[in-house]
């Protein structure tokens, strides 16, 4: 039989029974069984970090503040999700990320049913045009639920979906989609101009969501070259309004990424940060695009963090690079002669070019990072397996049950994983001692357990502390963990050595000197403690953990002769405040420094003002602060005793 006719053998078959709107039932319906055992998951890693009392959703529409703008509206629905639900249930987070993903799914549904129903897809498709008519609504539909499906339930995306604050990218990716489909459907209609303006909403928003939709504009272009105009000026002569509008957004991210080319060597990203340079992260990509690859189809090891190290040899830099530039290279070259191909394959290296390619990252590499590359992989493979199952020239009828086999078995399969992967969110534990099992000379896994262990079983978490310390006795923010578990087991010889060696490693390390300031403290030595905090200022001048640690020191010590609540006052006047940003542990400080110099009316509005803010934010501390304001109201100071902090434990600052 002819390739002919075989193409004819597909276009004669009987109907499939489904219609789109069924379709997208089933799709919904399918991810939301994978996906309800996530519901039970905490938070974990940077949840806290974004969600806690003092995390970034506080910043939410701080328009005064570029630092998270270009991240504002993922934020704020971060936000949106802890005011409605009047606290921090895991559940609720999450569970708008499940919706999320579904909305994704069904865009990239949309999106690739559309575009196999255009004219230009024909010779991809294996439909005449006669048979175009027949058949072709049923074979997009189905093409694109199994593209759609196969994505949906992939337990690549459990990153995205699962763990909470990734949200950032898989909301990015849903705007990244819908991009695309408005371009789409206003190419489709005979008045265009509202689905352009809603495509580059779309991109806006994308672009308060993640800075990788920077690269949206590009796949657009290629896309309408690939599937719409058939040439480069064709694109631009029929949508270059489109393309300068959505130029906006890129300009837009560019500015609020500045600190990439111009930030502090403190950084987790950027040319400045001093963990990684560039040529170390470029060289490191190409094993970790191949190992993307790998778990696209074959997802058999998932890790939430890899600690992937530095490419040192020269097979896995020039080797495997050989191998990426050759697939780079194969891309480029279908663009010009197979362009609907090469669209394929280049937009799955421009989307994961900005995270793996020069502009280097603290972490080298995250699965979240596939959410939008996987697509594309499995719109290659599932036409590869339409295009087989043509040239089998089987019966119609068996080569459509093969297909809804080989759809059922793969997707059954994925899912199945999926729910396994969720399960491991479920157990922190779990999902940690995964990480130290795939790195064990990873040091943040054990930071982490460690952390989980420490309320339970301090001895556990101290071990763990040692273990990693074993292995990297150079970083500085065990040395601060190890610290603080020895505090809490008040081995206080044991938490002193730790920080003092903190400070050795990092002499700038302004928290090695606060919480030896705060551990002499809580030993009543508090002309140590002081020592210790004026350490702290002169290692980094003006930093304001420290000054906050002296005045509260000046101002509450339990030894006359180190309070001071004038000086305390002062030194509280070096901090600048942001009015639109209230500090409340700076208001508790000086409320304290005001009622010890005796000025009870100005302490009692400073610590009101705190009590304000605390209800506000609904702080774990607001019966404190309305003692605190009882307090001053009956004019009597508060004295800080031995063993007690009220300004609560320090925390190493790191970046994860």
């Amino acid at each position: 039989m002819s390739a002919t006719n075989a193409t004819d053998d597909v276009t004669s078959g009987p109907r499939a029974p489904f219609r789109p709107l069924q379709l997208v039932a089933l799709l919904v319906l399918v991810t939301a069984i994978v996906y309800v055992n996530s519901l039970a998951a905490p938070f974990l890693f940077d949840d806290w970090l974004f969600i806690g009392e003092d995390g970034v959703i506080r910043q939410a529409w701080k328009w005064d503040s570029w630092q998270y703008l270009n991240r504002a509206f993922a934020t704020w629905t971060l936000q949106w999700n802890h005011d409605l639900g009047r606290g921090f249930f895991a559940w609720q987070y999450r569970l708008t990320n499940v919706a999320i993903h579904i909305a994704a799914g069904l865009t990239l549904f949309g999106l690739v049913r559309r575009t196999l129903l255009l004219p230009a897809t024909e010779p991809l498709s294996g439909l005449t045009p006669a048979a175009r008519r027949d058949q072709g609504q049923d074979r997009a539909d189905w093409v694109a639920a199994a593209v759609a499906l196969i994505w949906l339930v992939h337990p690549l995306q459990t990153e995205s979906v699962t763990y909470v604050v990734q949200r950032y990218e898989s909301l990015m990716g849903l705007f990244f989609l819908l991009t695309l489909y408005f371009t789409l459907r206003g190419a489709q209609s005979d008045k265009p101009r509202d689905w352009y303006i809603a495509a580059f909403v779309a991109c806006c928003l994308g672009a308060l969501s993640k800075e990788v939709i920077a690269i949206a504009p590009l796949i657009v272009l290629l896309y309408d070259r690939a599937f719409l105009s058939g040439t480069w000026t064709g694109a631009w002569r029929r949508r270059w309004p489109l393309y300068l509008a959505l130029l906006l957004p890129v300009a837009f991210l560019l500015f609020a990424t500045r600190n990439l080319f111009v930030g502090d060597a403190s950084s987790s990203a950027g040319f400045v940060m001093k963990d990684i340079t560039a040529w170390e992260y470029l060289r490191s990509q190409p094993a970790v695009l191949l190992y993307y690859l790998r778990l696209a189809l074959w997802p058999d090891r998932l890790i939430l963090d890899y600690g992937w190290p530095v490419a040192e040899s020269p097979l896995a830099i020039y080797g495997l690079g050989a191998v990426i530039l050759l697939l780079v290279g194969l891309s480029l070259w279908a663009t010009w002669r197979h362009p609907k191909l090469g669209f394929l394959g280049l937009s799955f290296f421009l989307i994961l070019a900005p995270t793996s390619s020069v502009i280097p990252i603290k972490d080298l590499a995250f699965e979240h990072r596939m959410y939008l590359p996987l697509a594309v992989v499995i719109v290659l493979a599932v036409l590869a397996v339409e295009q087989l199952l043509v040239r089998l020239k089987l019966p119609v009828g068996v080569r459509v049950s093969a297909a809804l086999v080989l759809i059922a078995v793969v997707a059954g399969g994925l899912s199945l994983r999926t729910m396994l992967r969720n399960r491991d969110y479920a157990d922190s534990i779990v999902i940690w001692k995964q990480c130290i099992e795939n790195n064990p000379s990873h040091p943040r896994p054990y930071r982490i357990l460690a952390d989980a262990y420490l309320k339970q079983d301090p001895v556990v978490a101290i071990a763990f502390y040692k273990e990693a310390l074993a292995k990297n006795p150079n970083i500085y923010w065990l040395w601060i963990d190890l610290g603080n578990a020895q505090l809490k087991r008040k081995n206080i010889p044991e938490a002193t050595q730790a920080y003092e060696q903190a400070a050795r490693l990092e002499p700038k390390l302004i928290q090695a000197h606060v919480n030896l300031s705060r551990l002499r403290m809580r030993s009543g030595d508090f002309a140590g403690a002081v020592n210790a905090a004026e350490e702290g200022i002169r290692a980094k001048p003006g930093d304001a953990v420290a000054l906050k640690q002296l005045a509260w020191l000046l101002a509450t010590a339990d030894d006359d002769e180190v309070r001071d609540g004038r000086k305390a006052i002062a030194i509280l006047a070096q901090i600048p405040q942001n009015a639109k940003r209230i500090d409340i542990q700076y208001l508790e400080v000086l409320s304290a420094a005001q009622a010890e110099a005796g000025d009870y009316d100005q302490a009692v509005a400073t610590a009101q003002r705190a009590l304000d803010e605390a209800r506000r934010v609904k702080s774990r501390r607001v019966s404190e602060f309305v003692q605190r304001v009882e307090s001053y109201r009956a004019r009597q100071p508060f004295r800080m005793n031995a063993d007690a902090n009220p300004l609560g434990q320090a925390k190493t600052t790191h970046t994860l």
